[in-house]
């Protein structure tokens, strides 16, 4: 199975009361543009690893905790 098609099925998985994949996606995506946008206009407190441990969170309660730590 490929990488896509993993994530796909891992988000549908995830959240058993959201079966719209497209909701999923919106939130994941949500999720990225506003850690990007904190990053862009206040740096100093969005470093890398700061973003990176958002995303973590995030990605986690979309996807589920085992598909997010890989």
């Amino acid at each position: 199975m490929a990488l896509a098609d993993e994530a796909v099925e891992a988000l549908m998985l995830a959240y058993p009361g959201i079966a719209d994949i497209d909701i999923k996606a919106t939130m994941a995506l949500s999720a990225l543009q506003g850690i990007a946008m904190q990053a862009l206009f206040d740096p100093d407190n969005w470093p890398p690893a700061r973003q990176r441990a958002i995303w973590r969170r995030n990605a986690q309660a979309i996807i589920g905790e085992a598909a997010a730590e890989g």
